[in-house]
């Protein structure tokens, strides 16, 4: 910012109200931070209010499987020839059989 010459009025109107050219060019900036600031915070709700439609989106999804699987008619469980309900072991590939 060029300087104003001594005997120039806004000077004088300047200096009345406390502001010189410092004082201004802080405020300047200071102002500027503060909308930078402002900028960045609306960019993060932005990416947050992404998140939660994201978040949204698979909870109804999540509540149609739910909602699927609760009309599904139940499986019957596997069952060998003679009709015997064959039970996975725990711990291993075999079947458990129960006799029925």
């Amino acid at each position: 910012m060029d300087e104003l010459p001594p005997d120039d009025p806004l000077l004088a109107l300047l200096d009345t109200y406390g502001v010189v050219g410092s004082d201004i060019e802080n405020r300047v900036m200071a102002q500027l931070e503060r909308e930078d600031e402002q900028i960045a915070l609306q960019a993060e709700v932005s990416a947050l209010r992404a998140d939660v439609a994201a978040m949204r989106a698979e909870m109804a999804e999540l509540k149609r499987i739910l909602l699927a699987s609760r009309q599904a008619p139940l499986a019957h469980p596997p069952a060998d020839s003679r009709g015997t309900i064959l039970l996975p072991y725990a711990r291993t590939d075999k079947a458990l059989p129960i006799l029925g």
